[in-house]
């Protein structure tokens, strides 16, 4: 049985279209685009015209760098219009599904590595007798499979509507992911045949089946609510959303081995046969919520100061069957006699997920003159979250012995042993980060514009891990034996005390971006980041929107 630990976080997918554009990143968050606004849907009716998001907008990790061939492989499409009235919707949608072949561990002919499927026969003649002809062959054939597979998709649709001084929005978000491996380890087929070449009998036979994948899925459904209200200098913002989340990681795993040592005669038995069975479903389900309410106060042109408070938790647990499975069976033919054995491990599962998030922070916009922009900002947040798991593992174990013949005695017995343990896995942690942003934008001609960003974080982190026995029944042991005698022993009270882990970090962590806004004719806009050898494209990244 594999150990689980605390590595399920609902916190969303992690590979999704990113909220940010280009000219928001370059200048560490403080300057924002028509693409900023598409997310909070009361919003949307501030972009004027329409919009195209399409893949050169680079706006799945905004790190894809089209000169230098590097790329997330994401289909990207998106966009919004104001040309319907009143209402004005946005959306968003990004799809990536890869099969990409493993390393079997297998060589070829040449020495080269074999991905995917490979397969390798060995062929060995030996001479048993020295006369110089061979007289036993042995041939051995492994057959591997090995893949990875990752599919995901994400959409999100907004719709804002403004009536006067009063905007409402409403957006529904949805993102999937689904990552598969297949082990070369856990698919593969090994078969090993003997013949005695004198006579062309088969003399010995094995063979080894194993087939298993693991997995991970995580589901995210979320649906927004957003108003601002607009007054003479005064806007008041509130955003909400609720989400629903689902995350799962499973693993199965089957093996089973066959040995046959007098495969030419089917009347003698003689044989070993041992079946494995390794699985695990843990599943979780719960849902996020979060608000923020924003104040944005515009006393001229030139001003504006921003604020805004947001709060957000999260909850969920798992799922009833949640449950992983060990089991070992075999018999044996021991000459003379039989053998037997089965051995289990269940686990039921049980776990509870909890965290609650602050945040308070304020952005100061300053227009110098109409070509240059200058902005400032201070930001705190915290964060705690409680994640635990109790896993209650039951172990049996069985084995029994026939000597083979007609009279059951004490050579004949039969072993059955059985114990317990409940353990609490729990991860606390507290994050608190202070964070001061600092953004310029300077046209250099009206249809240029340079951007420069600062970003100082400082975090302070407080992790916990524990492990702790919270109950156990001690081993017992019962041996019956042939003639009707049979021996009990129960072992010690588990003593294990469990162990505990804190770790306590305060980090200084400075970053700079840079970009420059293009927009060559009023239709395409386009943002540059990347640029730092302006001879080299290489590392070049590139965001163009197409403007209507």
């Amino acid at each position: 049985m594999r150990y689980v630990v605390l590595t399920l976080v609902m916190c969303g997918l992690a590979g999704a279209y990113t909220t940010s554009s280009f000219r928001s990143q370059s200048t560490a968050g403080l300057w924002k685009d028509d693409y900023d606004l598409l997310f909070e849907p009361a919003r949307i009716p501030l972009i004027a015209g329409s919009r195209v998001y399409t893949g050169l907008s680079n706006l799945v990790t905004g790190q894809e760098e089209q000169f230098g061939n590097r790329a997330d492989n994401f289909y990207f499409v998106g966009g919004s219009t104001n040309r319907l009235g009143a209402f004005h919707p946005g959306l968003v949608f990004d799809r990536f599904a890869a099969r990409n072949p493993r390393f079997t561990g297998i060589a070829g002919e040449a020495g080269d590595s074999l991905f995917g499927s490979a397969q390798l026969v060995e062929t060995e003649l030996e001479d048993l007798d020295s006369n110089g002809t061979y007289d036993y062959k042995r041939v051995q054939v492994t057959r591997v499979e090995a893949w990875d597979e990752n599919a995901q998709t994400d959409y999100y649709l907004g719709l804002g509507l403004k009536t006067g001084a009063l905007r409402l929005g409403a957006g529904f978000a949805r993102g999937d992911e689904r990552i598969e491996d297949w082990s070369p380890w856990a698919n593969r087929v090994w078969e090993r045949r003997d013949t005695n070449l004198v006579d062309h009998r088969p003399v010995f036979w094995e063979k080894d089946t194993s087939r298993g994948s693991s997995r991970s899925l995580l589901a995210d459904n979320r649906i927004i609510a957003n108003a601002w209200y607009d007054m003479e200098f005064v806007r008041l913002g509130l955003l909400a959303d609720f989400s629903l989340l689902n995350s799962e990681y499973a693993y199965d795993e089957y093996r089973q081995r066959k040995v046959d040592r007098s495969p030419a005669d089917p009347l003698i038995a003689d044989y070993v046969n041992e079946r494995m069975t390794d699985t695990l479903a843990l599943p979780f389900s719960g849902n996020r919520m979060s608000a923020t309410l924003s104040l944005f106060y515009v006393p001229s042109e030139q001003l504006e100061s921003r604020f805004s408070l947001s709060g957000a938790s999260r909850s969920g647990s798992a799922a009833a069957d949640a449950a992983g499975l060990y089991a070992y069976m075999a018999d044996s033919v021991t000459r003379p006699g039989l053998d037997t054995v089965c051995d289990s491990c269940f686990v039921r599962y049980s776990g509870t997920q909890a965290g609650t998030n602050l945040s308070l922070s304020t952005r100061q916009l300053i227009s110098v003159t109409p070509a240059f922009r200058f902005g400032l900002g201070l930001g705190f947040s915290t964060e705690v979250s409680k994640d635990s798991l109790v896993g209650a593992w039951t172990d049996r174990s069985f084995a029994s012995h026939n000597n083979g013949d007609t009279f059951a005695g004490r050579e004949d017995w039969r072993r059955r042993v059985s114990s317990s343990e409940q353990w609490l896995d729990r991860a606390t942690s507290s994050t608190n980060i202070l964070s001061l942003p600092v953004g310029l934008e300077y046209h250099i001609i009206p249809a240029v514009a340079l951007r420069l960003g600062f970003s100082h974080l400082v975090t302070w982190s407080d992790q916990t891990w524990t492990e702790q026995l919270v109950g156990s029944s001690p081993e017992l042991t019962r041996i019956d034996y042939g003639d009707g005698s049979y021996f009990e022993y129960l072992g010690a009270a588990e003593t294990r005390p469990g162990r505990a882990e804190t770790q306590r970090r305060t980090t200084h962590t400075t970053r700079y971006t840079y970009g420059i806004g293009f927009s060559p004719i009023d239709n395409l806009q386009i943002d540059l980041a990347g640029f730092a050898r302006l001879t080299d494209l290489t590392n070049w990244r590139l965001s163009a929107t197409l403007r209507f």
